[in-house]
């Protein structure tokens, strides 16, 4: 019986170790460190944009980058030179959209 008694304490022990071992691995995300990469694609003029940041650990989140709302024409160039009987031709392209 006192051996029986013993082999159960050693099993009930071994079991303790292995739950409190399976906590702390079960814990181990709450010591991690997140570092993230970030990927953007770009809002233009008339879309909202966005970035994803990813950890290695492959935890990812991501956040909505405004539409400008406004368009950024460049100078312009010219498309068609102007003649004695007909205007010429500019054309302008906005640079956030392209």
């Amino acid at each position: 019986m006192k051996r029986r008694k013993i082999w159960v304490s050693i099993l009930l022990g071994l079991c303790a170790c292995f739950m409190s071992t399976m906590f702390f691995v079960a814990c181990e995300d709450f010591t991690h460190t997140h570092t993230y990469t970030a990927q953007t694609i770009n809002a233009t003029c008339g879309e909202k944009g966005l970035i994803t940041f990813t950890c290695d650990c492959g935890n990812t989140y991501t956040e909505e980058i405004p539409a400008t709302g406004e368009h950024l024409w460049d100078e312009g160039k010219v498309t068609t030179e102007p003649t004695c009987a007909n205007a010429g031709v500019k054309t302008v392209t906005c640079t956030v959209c392209e």
